[in-house]
């Protein structure tokens, strides 16, 4: 079993945080362990609307895709990584169905992933909070 991977941004100066995700009826937070010999733990604080779930999926470079990440295939069009229902969607960034919502191009999974290769090199472009200029008309 994969242990969940979350990440965030915190209230302190916006800098990216990852580990578990820990919620109350205040805040959220993610704590990560600083010291395996005393587990000991670090819990900060993030803004909530930042938390992004780890895929299980890397790009081409080898980074760690999160929901909230833009992605590209041979930087033809950008999708942004959303979960969903339990699974991990892709939703073109520009692009509406009929009736206004964003359109969802297909699903990002362990399946899919041997699929990739023939789409092309998937890279993380950037992510819908530092980068918002990517997700015009999202």
């Amino acid at each position: 079993m994969i242990p969940h991977k979350f990440r965030g941004k915190s209230i302190y100066g916006g800098t990216w945080v990852y580990g578990d995700l820990v919620r109350d009826k205040k805040n959220s937070s993610i704590r990560y362990l600083v010291n395996n010999r005393k587990i000991e733990y670090v819990e900060i604080t993030i803004l909530p609307e930042t938390v992004g779930i780890y895929s299980t999926l890397n790009c081409v470079e080898g980074r760690e895709i999160f929901s909230g990440d833009i992605v590209s295939f041979n930087r033809d069009y950008n999708y942004v990584v959303k979960f969903d229902k339990g699974a991990f969607y892709l939703y073109h960034t520009k692009q509406k169905t009929f009736d206004g919502e964003p359109y969802c191009w297909g699903l990002l999974s362990r399946a899919f992933d041997a699929d990739l290769k023939t789409l092309g090199d998937l890279k993380i472009v950037g992510n819908e909070f530092d980068n918002p200029e990517l997700m015009k008309d999202y």
